[in-house]
């Protein structure tokens, strides 16, 4: 019974060590990866924060809502990262940008009530309001 459980663990053990040494695959289609994946996911999860933190001061959100919230910006930021750092046309970065953008708010009308929506929309209006007359 020792040695079975022995094997087992040894078994397990270098199957772990042979996923861990695989090579991560070329980003491909127009695309570099300029920095680690690790520390794009950093940069992502702080921006995440933020975004949740300032969203929660300004609509008072759940728990379940700060989770979701949290999650997608964190997949929207690293999508942002990785159009950012391609080498993909100006023109074809902004409408990327733009779409990842219509993306993050469409996820965020499905996690926020109906008048948390109107108030993040109608604040995210006047913050580019204010934004743009300067």
């Amino acid at each position: 019974m020792k040695k079975i459980s022995i094997s087992l663990f040894v078994l397990l053990a270098g199957l772990g060590l042979s996923v861990s040494a695989q090579t991560l695959p070329d980003a491909g289609k127009g695309q570099v990866q300029q920095t680690a994946p690790h520390v794009q996911s950093q940069e992502a999860t702080a921006a995440a924060k933020k975004f949740t933190a300032e969203l929660n001061q300004l609509l008072t959100l759940d728990g379940n809502q700060q989770r979701q919230i949290f999650m997608t910006i964190v997949n929207i930021e690293e999508q942002y990262a990785e159009v950012k750092a391609s080498t993909l046309s100006a023109e074809e970065k902004t409408a990327k940008m733009a779409a990842l953008t219509a993306k993050r708010d469409s996820a965020l009308e499905r996690i926020l009530t109906a008048a948390q929506f109107a108030t993040y929309t109608s604040n995210k209006s006047a913050t580019k309001s204010a934004t743009n007359k300067e």
